[in-house]
């Protein structure tokens, strides 16, 4: 290796000798506000520059031999100091700082490049390290900077110049890579593989030829040209050819790392060529240790090895390629490391490590395993290996017993499965403790620390606090002192997590608190962090939790939404236009939570394109960034630094003799002096905390420049164990959980864990692996005010309308588990009172009073009230803002009007999600005019932008002015906005909703802030005390009463809007409207047109309920609605006299030129009798009368006389039948018969209809009972179908599973109608066996038959059982059980105790194949008697058979 060495002319000996002063006297001992002594030691920055610089026998002079003209611009804009890094703009930790021999060859040879006037790339893996050099060499050769970071939406007026309007005139303003050609700065270009390859070669002459042409006409020459033309030409001459001339010391450092290792675009072969290049590897092991050695001061040297070592092998590693998955450990994350273990050195390795190389959660199963060995390797172990120790040293209770571990929780979910029974919690949980084993005590151990308190700093005018942590073994207490920003309230520190509680609602668990330590850990250490975990987990809550830690006020947190097309411009600054025309730059949020010290929150960071990200890297690394308008934000040490300078030198032309007012005024100018240049310092307070969902196969957004931003902790489902949110609810809801096993709580928490047991078996289309937080919590709260609307809610918020079949069948399964039953039945088919609304105590002139809502029928009807609002003096509108609409209180629609109000009454906003046409609109303006709510409407649509969401355009006096939207008006108001069509948004509106709905805050186009202030905070009405650099910042408090009403269609085709759900759909009360039922439908239909007969308008609901099948069926992909239903029987009831087809058509007349639909859709109407796409002839099909001849006599029997009638001898044997346990279901719901097929469509037959049974099995037998019901038995699965009278709907009764034993034709089970009890009753010959159902009442009742006078009729039979709601069969069938139903008779009989009243009971007979044993079973009177015959008059099968049976007596 060449040894490098670095001689600093006069520098050297300036640094040496730091109480040397320009003016040779010594320190003076001066204390000033603002500033001390220390910003005026020259000491701290060298007073007199540098003359040269040389790196291994490379020099470069410092001093400018001569003057350089000045072409644009004034000479003090040409000469910016402030643009030369300073020293600390790399962070004290990185080995750019330490003047190794790899640092000082990279430094060399970019000296060498710069003096041949070369331009440089510096290529490496991702990371700061590249842009460090580039500063650190620029701050070396005291060059100043122009940094562009590029970016997937950089465009050519980024690179060249861009137009202002200031005045009413146009103005062209240089961009970084102009100035930086003009005034002979170094432009740093990061980010090369990021810019569009279209965009870059504007500058492919500026960087061969140092030629570009501007926008304004002028003309970026070379220097050299330029010279000679202006010696050859006179002065006008030369000013005519508008040329500008490029500065000699002019040169381009480029940034980028190897593509396509890497993700990014590959460089342009022109751009390429005109580039020297050096490979930046990672710095070498003894260079790294060498200085974080000297940086650090409570990390051993055998840890910083271990550390060292291991992200050397992973970075051998990934070099090698074997792992194609491995993410890169960059020198910033091992930098980042070695801090955050400087602050806490006992804090765990692998916690630590695996914040900023979360390998786990980012490679295959496959791979991971070799970075897991190379931990090992090096005496990391890593978290999971850390817990299965702790798991271990706890697997033996302390009082010496043992526990079964082989019993888990899975175990108790399958049992209650196969028993149809309720899982029990308790049970449950207990196991879950089993197999966690005190999850608090684990999670302590794998920290190592645990946060306890903040306290406030000793000075109350110091924005500082200090947090303990405590550390596990040894108990100590660990104070990290913390300096807040502007709005840093220390007085409001918290002493401990239960002070904090009684404020905010916030429950800190184990996993919380381990959560919440290793956040706080990072943020205390300078680093920036990212949470990443499943939607509705409480990550934002989290971050509040944490900022109220730190002493943040609600105003001091400031959140925003990330969405898919946010730019650079978005994240930083934003364009707007003043009412006099003028274009300005408006500071976003983020640009503003960084100079005020708050804490920014960027909510959705994986939905960020990874080239926007990548702007913000200089920001977190090394809190400095430019912006577009050419302001720049520096580190705080830096602004001192610079301010020290700038003073200085106004110091020492400051002829004053008194030295302190000399040096407040030259403190003053230099802070108004770095003010007019645009340079803001960032405030130490400052953080950022970035909010992402889990990277996936399809969107792995987490790459590996990613991970050089933040340290990253994880939240998932897994983790929040069943004990945990068990305590949140508890803690929250005041719900016993072990206890109250009844409660709606208990109902969830079931719920939950049978959805996480479904997911790890077997993954369901649609339904998520576990409720997420969120979820848990607001349906808790909804259930512990409704509980019988519980299962709709449930439903609702998974969507469940819309999932799968087999979806919907596992979703109905679980929640039965769950012990949440769906409601009794319908409205619309419950007989009794019908649903009503009705107000009560209204006011006409200020409304008021109550809204009552009656459901159900008679004995089990529900009655809910809801209070209406009282009209305020809002200024505006008043009561004409209430909705009035022409609505018909269907039941179907009652029901929804009824959830819906308890879901706005609890505070919920609401999402109203369906098919087009069902009336969302309706049924929001309904509940709204019940309530007497002001609404406020807003339609969105694919060009909806932000802009357009919360201001109109409006021309006054010739002047266009901006008005606030219906959005502003009503969050000032508290009104409700309804937000119609929020599908159709773009996803940055979306996103937008979001944060104002959950987080209660949002940022206006004009400076403005939304923003929903808890119990106890201020509410300013326009402004705020505080001032951003724009002005003063205007805080527009939500009022309490604002409502968010969203109305979408369902996601998927063919509805071609977003997946609204999907994006926020959990932050609102969600309620599925879709078309209704039949009956409701009838309904609604008859109110409108009362004229029509009920029947035709019965046969339209259920011609439209078929359509919808086909829609879910996938055979029809528009989904015909109520809407179009409602269209047709008004015109029918207008015009009486048009035909039905021809009426039909003004709906299907869109489908008409598509064959293959045309064709389905006749089918379909000629099912239900309307002759579509059939010709309007009509026929009689009846079969032709023929007369029959005379009877003959053919054949005449008679009885002779001298033979009596044969009398057989029997012997009766009475026995008492119990019946076994049965069962009990809830009611299935009803299902539209399909296939059904009017018979006599166009002409008349014998036939009036068929239809098709849905089942899988086939059909064993069936009957009917004199009500028209009939009943199917169906044997896979062993079922019954139950059809009502009229053949439109039906239902399943599920009793078994597939049965085995009905091949053979004489022991098929027979299907026995009850007429008398509403009843049917099933024979199974194999297992003697009587099933009696009941299906009104939901019973199922097995009868063992006895076979012999002996037989224990009271006794359990051995030839079946009965599990849950299951009927099981024996599988070894004795030969002598077999019987034969004889008749499936009801016979009539006379009561032989009265001779006036007639009583009817139903009897079955029996008999036994090659027996003499005949059972004769009275059902009504749950009683049996065997009758055998004398063995004289036994016969053979062959001879006789029980053919039929009467009773001429009671008693005979």
């Amino acid at each position: 290796r060449m040894d490098v060495a670095v001689r600093r002319v006069d520098f050297v000996l300036r640094s040496l000798n730091p109480s040397l002063r320009a003016d040779g006297t010594g320190v003076v001992s001066v204390a000033l506000a603002g500033h001390t002594d220390a910003d005026f030691d020259e000491s701290s920055d060298f007073f007199e520059e540098p003359t040269a610089i040389d790196i291994g026998g490379v020099s470069m002079s410092l001093v400018k031999t001569g003057s350089t003209p000045v072409t644009d611009g004034d000479a003090e804009a040409a000469s910016s100091p402030d643009l030369v890094p300073l020293q600390d703009i790399v962070p004290l930790m990185s080995p750019v700082r330490f003047e190794s021999q790899e640092v000082l060859g990279h430094l060399r040879w970019m000296l060498q490049k710069d003096k041949l006037g070369q331009d440089m790339f510096l290529i490496g893996p991702p990371g700061p390290t590249r842009r460090w050099l580039a500063l650190r060499y620029c701050e070396a050769t005291k060059k100043e900077v122009e940094y562009v970071p590029l970016s997937g939406d950089t465009t050519e007026s980024d690179l060249k110049q861009r137009r202002e309007i200031r005045g009413g005139n146009l103005y062209y303003i240089h961009m970084p890579p102009v100035r930086a050609a003009l005034y002979g700065r170094i432009l740093i270009l990061e980010g090369i593989e990021k810019c569009e390859r279209n965009v870059l070669p504007v500058l492919n002459n500026l960087l061969e030829n140092r030629e570009m042409m501007l926008e304004d006409g002028r003309l970026l020459t070379s220097a050299t040209r330029y010279d000679s033309l202006q010696a050859s030409h006179s002065p006008e001459a030369f000013a005519s050819l508008n040329l500008l001339r490029v500065h000699p010391d002019f040169r381009v450092i480029a940034l980028g790392i190897p593509v396509p290792r890497y993700i990014g675009n590959s460089l342009d072969p022109p751009l390429r060529s005109r580039f020297q290049a050096r490979d930046i590897a990672p710095f070498s092991p003894s260079t790294l240790f060498a200085s974080l050695s000297q940086a650090t001061h409570n990390l051993s040297p055998d840890t910083l090895q271990q550390i060292i070592a291991l992200a050397h092998t992973l970075q051998t590693m990934e070099s090698s390629g074997l792992l194609a998955t491995l993410p890169h450990f960059g020198d910033n994350a091992l930098i980042s490391t070695a801090a955050v273990l400087d602050q806490f050195p006992l804090l765990s390795l692998a916690s630590a490590i695996e914040r900023v190389f979360p390998y786990r959660y980012l490679m295959d199963k496959s791979e991971f395993n070799a970075v897991q060995v190379a931990f090992e390797r090096f005496g990391v172990a890593t978290t999971h290996q850390k817990a299965a120790e702790v798991l271990a040293r706890l697997d033996q209770p302390s009082d010496g017993s043992t526990t079964d571990r082989n019993i888990r929780s899975d175990t108790v979910i399958a049992e209650a499965e196969a028993k149809g029974e309720v899982i029990d919690l308790g049970q449950l949980l207990e196991h879950e403790r089993l197999e966690r084993q005190q999850p608090h005590y684990c999670f302590t151990q794998m920290q190592n620390y645990r946060y306890i308190g903040t306290k406030a700093g000793g000075d109350p005018t110091d924005n500082e606090v200090s947090l303990e942590f405590e550390e596990f073994n040894s108990k100590t207490t660990v104070c990290v002192r913390f300096h807040g920003g502007g709005r840093h309230t220390p007085g409001k520190a918290l002493l401990s997590d239960h002070s904090y509680q009684q404020q905010q609602p916030f429950v800190v668990t184990p996993v919380h608190q381990a959560l919440i330590t290793s956040v706080l850990q990072d943020l205390v250490s300078g680093c920036d962090v990212c949470i990443v975990g499943e939607k509705g987990m409480g990550k934002s809550a989290i971050v509040r939790h944490i900022a109220a830690i730190m002493g943040y006020e609600e105003q001091g947190v400031r959140v925003v939404q990330c969405y898919k097309d946010m730019t650079s411009r978005d994240l930083l600054q934003r364009r707007v236009t003043r009412e006099n025309g003028n274009t300005e730059w408006e500071l976003s949020p983020l640009i503003q939570a960084a100079i005020q010290g708050d804490l920014c929150v960027l909510d959705g960071v994986h939905r960020l394109s990874l080239s926007t990200a990548a702007v913000l890297q200089p920001l977190i690394t090394d809190r400095s960034i430019p912006l577009f308008d050419g302001s720049r934000l520096v580190p705080a040490s830096s602004f001192r630094q610079l301010r020290a300078r700038i003073a200085k030198r106004l110091l020492k032309k400051d002829k004053s003799d008194n030295l302190q007012e000399a040096r407040t005024r030259a403190w003053s100018e230099a802070k108004r002096d770095l003010v007019s240049r645009r340079v803001f310092k960032v405030h130490p307070g400052f953080r950022l905390v970035v909010l992402g969902q889990p990277p996936t196969s399809k969107h792995p957004w987490l790459t590996s420049e990613m991970l050089s931003l933040f340290h990253f902790h994880w939240l998932s489902v897994e983790q929040i164990s069943l004990t945990e949110k068990a305590e949140i609810v508890q803690r929250l809801f005041g719900t016993a959980i072990p206890v109250n096993q009844n409660s709606v709580a208990h109902s969830l928490l079931r719920f939950d864990a049978l959805l996480l047991q479904q997911h790890q078996r077997s993954t369901a289309g649609g339904l998520p692996s576990s409720l997420s937080l969120r979820q848990l919590l607001s349906l808790t709260r909804y259930g512990q005010v409704y509980p019988h609307a519980l299962y709709d809610a449930i439903e609702s918020s998974l969507l469940g309308r819309f999932l799968p079949p087999q979806s919907q069948e596992v979703l109905e399964r679980l929640l039965r588990l769950a012990g949440i039953m769906q409601r009794s039945a319908p409205e619309s088919a419950v007989a009794g009172t019908p649903p009503t609304i009705e107000i009560v105590g209204a006011d006409p002139q200020y409304e008021g009073g109550i809204v009552r809502v009656r459901t159900g029928a008679d004995l089990t009807s529900t009655t809910d009230e809801f209070p209406r609002r009282k009209l305020r003096d809002t200024g505006s509108g008043g009561k004409g803002r209430i909705p009035k609409v022409l609505f018909y209180d269907i039941p179907v629609h009652v029901s929804l009007l009824r959830d819906m109000m308890a879901d706005f009454t609890l505070g919920r906003h609401l999402l109203l999600i369906g098919n087009q046409g069902v009336g969302k609109n309706k049924l929001v303006d309904r509940m709204l005019e019940l309530l007497a709510v002001e609404r406020e409407y807003i339609q969105l649509h694919r060009d909806t932008t932000v802009q357009s969401l919360t201001s109109s355009p409006s021309l006054e006096g010739g002047v266009v002015t901006w008005q606030d939207s219906p959005l502003i008006n009503a969050v000032i108001n508290g009104r409700v906005l309804v937000v119609d069509e929020a599908d159709k948004a773009p996803l940055e509106v979306v996103c937008v909703l979001k944060g104002l709905v959950e987080d209660g805050e949002m940022y206006l186009n004009d400076g403005r802030r939304i923003l929903r202030l808890l119990g106890g905070s201020p509410l300013p009405t326009h402004s705020n005390s505080r001032s951003s650099k724009r002005g003063k910042e205007t805080i527009i408090p939500m009022h309490p009463d604002f409502r968010l009403i969203a109305l979408a269609n369902r996601p998927g085709f063919p509805f071609l809007g977003n997946d609204f759900f999907r994006e926020i759909g959990d932050c609102f009360s969600c309620h599925v409207i879709d078309n209704p039922d039949v009956l409701s439908e009838q309904a609604l239909l008859q109110s409108y047109a009362p004229s029509l007969p009920s029947s035709l308008l019965r046969r339209l609901s259920l011609l439209f309920a078929d359509l919808r099948k086909s829609v879910d069926e996938g055979l029809l992909s528009y989904p015909y609605s109520t809407r179009e239903r409602v269209n047709l029987v008004r015109h029918m009831e207008k015009y009486k006299e048009d035909n039905l087809v021809q009426t039909l058509e003004n709906v299907f007349a869109f489908d008409v030129f598509d064959s293959q639909l045309r064709t389905h859709l006749a089918h379909t109407f000629n099912r239900h009798g309307i002759p579509l796409g059939r010709s309007l002839s009509f026929s009689v099909s009846l079969g032709s009368e023929a007369r029959l001849p005379a009877p003959l006599l053919v054949e005449k029997w008679m009885a002779r006389h001298e033979y009596r009638s044969l009398t057989i001898p029997i012997h009766t044997v009475p026995l008492n039948i119990k019946s076994q346990r049965g069962w009990k279901w809830q009611q299935p719901p009803m299902r539209n018969v399909r296939e059904r097929t009017e018979g006599r469509i166009d002409r008349f037959t014998e036939l009036k209809y068929f239809f098709h049974i849905e089942t899988e099995g086939d059909v064993i037998d069936m009957t009917v009972l004199p009500d028209n019901t009939t009943y199917v038995l169906i044997n896979s699965p062993f079922s019954i179908h139950c059809f009502n009278k009229t053949h439109d709907f039906y239902h399943v009764i599920e009793l078994g599973e597939s049965m085995p034993f009905f091949s053979s034709a004489g022991a098929r089970p027979a299907l026995v109608p009850l007429p008398l009890s509403n009843r049917v009753a099933i024979f199974i010959p194999t297992h003697a066996l009587l099933l009696i159902i009941d299906p009104a009442a939901g019973t199922a009742t097995p009868v063992a038959i006895p076979t012999s006078a002996t037989e224990e009729s009271n006794s359990p039979s051995k030839m079946f059982s009965v599990f849950g709601t299951k009927l099981y069969l024996a599988m070894h069938i004795p030969r002598t059980v077999m019987l034969t139903i004889v008749d499936d008779l009801v016979l009539s009989q006379l009561d032989p105790d009265t001779t006036t009243n007639t009583t009817r009971q139903e009897e079955l007979v029996f008999y036994q194949r090659n027996s003499n044993l005949i059972v004769r079973f009275n059902i009504s009177a749950d009683s049996a008697h065997i009758v055998r015959l004398a063995d004289t008059y036994r016969y053979s099968t062959d001879d006789w058979k029980l053919s039929r049976v009467f009773f001429p007596r009671p008693d005979i």
